[in-house]
This record gives C-alpha cells, structure tokens and sequence, in this order.
C-alpha cells in the first residue's frame, strides 16, 4: 500500500523547492500550520488524505484521494484561486505522469477564517 503522507509530501516539496512556484505559492500540510498569515500576500496549497484504499487481488489496486484547498489572496481577482489551482495540476500532472488518475476543481468560494478566497480540489491516484 502506497502512503498518502509520502505523496503529500512530494507535492509540498516539490511546489516549495521549485523557485517559480515557491515565489508566488506556497504548500503546507493540512493542519501542520494553524493560521495562515492574514492577510494572504500569496497563494497556499493546504494538502490532506481523503480517502486511501486498498483492494486486494491479482493486481492489488491501491486508490489515494489527496484533498487539497487553494487560498488566494483578496489582492487578486477571484477567478484566480480556480487559475492558479489548474497552473498546478498542469504542474503536477507532470511530476506524476501515470499515478494521477484524475483530478477536480471546486467552485471559487470565500473563506472567513483566512479571508481569502479559496477553491476546493481532490486529487485520485491509482497504484
């Protein structure tokens, strides 16, 4: 069974090491950060485990739903936390060719704890 906490932390490093990503967004795990710096001066990928099962058999079948919420700051239009959100799966199709089965993008909502806006994101994987 793969790990979800290995996969997170692959794409945290892999945003926060990448000079042009890291100098306008940064990924942080879910709950590690308590607060967010408000206000936002740049984007945050918060990452978390959906859902991570295993179905046994001849091939074992091992599905990984990572949960992440883009926060954007209100100095920005609101239609690019949905931007920014898509420019990072483009990213991150990359960084995981074949394991990424799928992934969706929520509606742009506002967020009253961060006050900013945030968009709501699953990623699948298949191992």
């Amino acid at each position: 069974m793969k790990s979800s906490a290995e996969i997170i932390n692959k794409i945290k490093d892999a945003i926060n090491e990448d000079v042009d990503m890291s100098a306008q967004c940064e990924a942080v795990r879910a709950y590690e950060k308590t607060t967010l710096p408000v206000p936002l001066k740049k984007t945050y990928f918060s990452l978390s485990c959906e859902d991570n099962t295993l179905t046994k058999g001849n091939p074992a079948v091992n599905k990984i739903s990572i949960r992440m919420t883009c926060f954007t700051p209100l100095t920005k239009p609101a239609y690019t936390a949905n931007k920014t959100a898509e420019e990072f799966f483009e990213y991150i199709e990359e960084l995981f060719s074949d394991d990424l089965v799928s992934y969706s993008i929520g509606e742009t909502d506002y967020d009253d704890d961060v006050r900013a806006y945030k968009v709501i994101c699953r990623l699948q994987f298949q191992y």
